[in-house]
């Protein structure tokens, strides 16, 4: 039981083989998909296709198959007996160079059957399958796959879809290619079968019952394929579950939020009237911090230097000058409510009015000599009445 689930868990109920073969010339593909039901397989579909993309629109996406490569790129022979297999490819194809080559051979009972395909074309095949979100699981070549179909099928003569096998007791007696004739119908094990879909079937048989039976030089690919596609389908499902469990969690959470939900809608209503209070005393907190701001604007703006520069001012008054304001750091803008005080810092205004425009100029020499003024500049002069001129200025500080 533990065997069938494991099984379960890599395959699913879905079991599926291709083969790549020829029909006058022309490439065709026969897809064979067995459904698993009630520890027995079911015919779900057996069709003949034009292409790769049309197999990718015929079955479910991300499922697995297995590859039957039996077109004019496999190149097969029958040879004598030959338990070797370095010695059945030197007499098979003793010109080619067989690391360029993947190979596969099976021992009939006086002849040895050897097929070979090109790795790059292989490889490419492969290649298209996967970017068709298709995966294949594994290979062969030929009609090598028909040993594992030989203990279910009745028939002592056998037709695939481009040769024709005979067999006595489960042991191959002859092989024979052939054109492609008609179909014939075969009942395997229940199974309605025609020899286009022989192959396929066999294929299907072979990874289901993960038997190992043919001599290859492929094997290590085949088996990093199989381990990418487990790979793929452990990723799928172990993300469609992470899904699951959050969803369920997140499903619980939104269970728990709405319970407390509605006993803090029941609580926010009687804070309510509290909140509105506190809400009056932040307001009234905030209205208090601001003025306290504006008042500390204002007395951190004067310095212990402002005796100081206020005594050397009156100092140099001349009699003919009258002061009427001195100005500290006076206000850049305007007063306003609920907005800052800017000061215009390190600077002295001075309003009056002079009798003596001598007296005046030589008063303003004394404010440029003096090393506590960086400069001095005469905002107004020359407005008045009588012999008294009003003036202002503005004195910057170092």
């Amino acid at each position: 039981m533990l065997r069938n689930f494991f099984k379960y868990f890599k395959y699913g109920i879905i079991y599926a083989a291709i083969e790549h073969q020829n029909d006058d010339e022309k490439e065709q593909l026969a897809l064979l998909v067995l459904k698993k039901k009630k520890n027995e397989f079911r015919v779900e579909n057996q069709k003949l296709l034009g292409s790769i993309k049309e197999v990718e629109e015929t079955i479910p996406k991300n499922q697995h198959l297995y590859l039957v490569v039996n077109n004019n790129q496999v190149l097969s022979k029958s040879i004598n007996k030959e338990l070797s297999a370095d010695k059945a490819l030197q007499k098979s194809f003793p010109t080619i160079r067989i690391s360029e080559f993947y190979y596969e051979l099976i021992q009939l009972k006086e002849k040895t059957l050897v097929s070979i395909c090109r790795k790059d074309y292989i490889h490419k095949l492969i290649d298209e399958y996967t970017n068709e979100n298709l995966n294949i699981i594994g290979f062969t070549l030929g009609n090598n796959s028909i040993v594992h179909l030989f203990p279910f099928i009745e028939n002592n003569f056998i037709l695939t879809s481009n040769a024709s096998f005979v067999k006595n007791n489960d042991e191959l007696i002859s092989y024979e290619s052939q054109a492609k004739k008609d179909s014939n119908l075969y009942s395997i094990n229940g199974l309605e079968i025609t020899n286009n879909y022989i192959l396929p079937l066999a294929s299907i048989l072979s990874y289901f019952t993960n038997a190992e039976i043919l001599t290859n030089n492929f094997q290590g690919y085949k088996e990093s394929i199989k381990k990418q596609y487990s790979q793929k389908k452990f990723f799928n499902i172990g993300l469609k579950t992470g899904l699951a469990l959050l969803f369920i969690s997140l499903l619980i959470n939104f269970l728990i939020f709405d319970y407390f939900n509605k006993k803090i809608t029941t609580l926010s209503h009687k804070a309510q009237i509290n909140q509105s209070y506190k809400e009056q005393l932040l307001l009234l907190n905030n209205t208090i911090g601001k003025k306290k701001k504006m008042v500390d604007d204002i007395v951190n703006s004067s310095t212990s230097k402002t005796s100081l520069y206020f005594d050397k001012i009156g100092a140099t008054v001349p009699g003919s000058i009258l002061l009427i304001s001195i100005d500290y750091q006076p206000f850049l803008t305007a007063l306003e409510k609920d907005k800052n005080i800017i000061l215009n810092s390190k600077t002295i205004i001075i309003k009056g009015t002079s009798s003596s425009g001598i007296d005046f100029t030589n008063w303003v020499k004394v404010f440029e000599n003096s090393d506590w003024i960086g400069s001095i500049e005469i905002i107004d002069y020359g407005i008045g009445k009588g012999k008294n001129t009003s003036f202002e200025l503005k004195l910057n500080l170092e």
